[in-house]
């Protein structure tokens, strides 16, 4: 009688059939592979929807090699979200630039702005949409992370356009620039998410030269008619 086969491979033996097990690169090299795997996770499946596990297997490797990186599930998402924040914030800064004046330029710097923040959701798009456009709406973790960017975003605008107004001739928009100046960037941001949403979900029925052109009429018509 043969002796049974046994199911552990020898030290010699072929690898076996299955998932191959990943070099180990350590986790200050895994790390970027786990969040962007999580990325794309988060935005098909939502926070409830994506585990450890799923993580582990789109990137091609085993759990511990996950919770080497990140301890747990929540220190995991709070990294990818202020990887992802940073990105859009970055991006937005770009596209409002250093010497953006939105009053005084008035269509023209608001097409340009525009036109440069679709070019960024546009490019990067899935970070945009855990914010805009995640499965399900935004999780509470994103949802807060969102308002905290928003809300620096419109403090941002606001100062501008409070400086653009107090270097005018003359006032506008109702007096008082420190007054006036949140009400108009809470405006225009509004009007820039809808851009984005837009972009996101219209699969290429617009682009951003044209989406920004049109949200730049918008803009630019609607606050010098105020």
């Amino acid at each position: 009688m043969s002796a049974p086969s046994r199911s552990r491979s020898g030290p010699g033996d072929p690898p076996r059939a299955g998932r191959r097990r990943a070099a180990h690169l350590g986790p200050a090299i895994r790390r970027p592979q786990v969040l962007d795997a999580t990325l794309k996770l988060l935005v098909e499946h939502g926070y409830a929807g994506t585990s450890m596990g799923a993580i582990a297997d789109a990137v091609g490797v085993t759990k511990p090699v996950v919770y080497e990186c990140y301890p747990s599930k929540r220190e995991l998402f709070g990294a990818l979200l202020e990887r992802e924040e940073e990105r859009i914030v970055a991006a937005i800064g770009s596209a409002l630039g250093e010497e953006w004046k939105p009053v005084e330029e008035s269509e023209e710097a608001y097409t340009q702005g525009f036109t440069a923040l679709l070019t960024a959701a546009r490019d990067a798009p899935d970070s945009w949409r855990i914010v805009f456009d995640s499965r399900g709406g935004p999780d509470p973790a994103v949802e807060r992370r969102a308002r905290e960017v928003r809300t620096l975003v419109v403090e941002r605008l606001a100062a501008m356009i409070a400086a653009a107004l107090e270097a005018g001739d003359r006032p506008r928009h109702g007096g008082d620039p420190a007054r006036v100046a949140p009400v108009l960037a809470e405006m225009v941001v509004a009007i820039g998410e809808s851009g984005v949403r837009t972009m996101l979900t219209t699969e290429g029925a617009w682009t951003p030269v044209e989406l920004g052109s049109l949200l730049g009429r918008v803009a630019a018509r609607g606050i010098e008619d105020l």
